[in-house]
């Protein structure tokens, strides 16, 4: 299995902001080999960007999407361009 690191872009769209998303995120990223960033948007989105392992990437996510289903209405992704200097994942505001 392949060790190349990707990086999605993910806007959730529902009840996503005022509920502790961003919190759970940066909590639930520990958990797993990934750098990012989680960000409020305006009209009451909440922006993701995650990088690691194809693997780690898709774990991350399902644990996100299972401590937050109740509050994710859809989930648009995309891929995006790997960030080479990242080393945490964040909250941005």
């Amino acid at each position: 299995m392949s060790s190349e690191q990707v990086r999605v872009s993910v806007r959730y769209t529902g009840n996503v902001q005022g509920v502790g998303f961003r919190v759970t995120a940066r909590h639930t990223a520990r958990d797993f080999p990934v750098t990012g960033l989680v960000r409020n948007e305006p009209g009451g989105t909440v922006w993701l960007e995650v990088q690691g392992s194809r693997k780690a990437v898709r774990a991350f996510m399902a644990e996100l999407r299972r401590q937050m289903n109740r509050h994710i209405h859809a989930e648009n992704e995309m891929p995006a361009a790997i960030v080479s200097d990242e080393t945490a994942f964040e909250i941005r505001r």
